[in-house]
């Protein structure tokens, strides 16, 4: 019998470590401890770590992450990239427009300018009398300018002079027989053309009866007869 009670001591003495052991858990831990699930499985200490596999997934997804940060940043900065070419696009065909009109405006002035420095030119003449006036019409290459008119005595005859520098090709001197206007006289001078209309009777008094009239071809003098 004092062998049995030799045997079993052991045994006895470690369930009691164990129940003192798990009376001072409880009472450190608390009661609800002891509900917790796994509190006294082995199982942890035999859980698998992660394995080299695992750790491959976690690489790639890092990896995933930060090719999608890099594609978001590029479409970003591609698409602000383009937003500044459209602008810079449009700057510059307002710039172009702009210098293609001041192209245009400088070569319309160079023009206009040496149109006016060039010489107009008198082409050809024509005179017609009526019942109650007199008209010459003078053809010319360019619009003519600017022209004054005035009337002297002794002998009677009308002046007529055109601003520009002029050339003319058309005669100088033309005599008219049987009208109310006996000779015009066509001279060119530094800075105007001047045509004298020389009147059949020199005492006639002719003041206010002329007319001048340009066009895009020439201009036209007419002369009224006095009532």
């Amino acid at each position: 019998m004092s062998r049995l009670h030799s045997r079993f001591i052991p045994w006895a003495m470690l369930g009691a470590f164990f129940v003192a052991a798990l009376a001072l858990f409880s009472l450190a831990a608390g009661p609800e401890a002891l509900q917790l699930r796994g509190v006294f499985s082995l199982a942890s200490l035999w859980a698998e770590r992660p394995g080299p596999g695992e750790v491959r997934r976690v690489v790639n997804r890092l990896k995933l992450a930060e090719q999608q940060a890099e594609h978001w940043l590029l479409d970003a900065a591609g698409k602000r990239l383009e937003a500044e070419g459209k602008a810079l696009e449009a700057k510059g065909r307002k710039l172009e427009s702009l210098a293609e009109s001041e192209a245009e405006s400088e070569a319309e002035n160079e023009f206009n300018q040496a149109r006016s420095e060039a010489p107009l030119r008198l082409v050809s003449h024509r005179f017609h009398e009526g019942a109650t006036e007199f008209k010459g019409t003078f053809a010319t290459d360019l619009p003519p300018g600017e022209g004054r008119t005035y009337f002297l005595r002794g002998p009677a005859r009308w002046v007529v002079d055109m601003h520009g520098q002029w050339r003319n090709t058309s005669p100088r001197l033309n005599t008219l027989r049987g009208h109310y206007i006996s000779r015009v006289v066509i001279d060119t001078h530094e800075s105007f053309l001047r045509i004298v209309f020389h009147c059949t009777d020199p005492a006639a008094e002719g003041k206010g009866l002329l007319r001048l009239e340009r066009g895009p071809t020439g201009f036209t003098v007419t002369i009224s007869r006095p009532q």
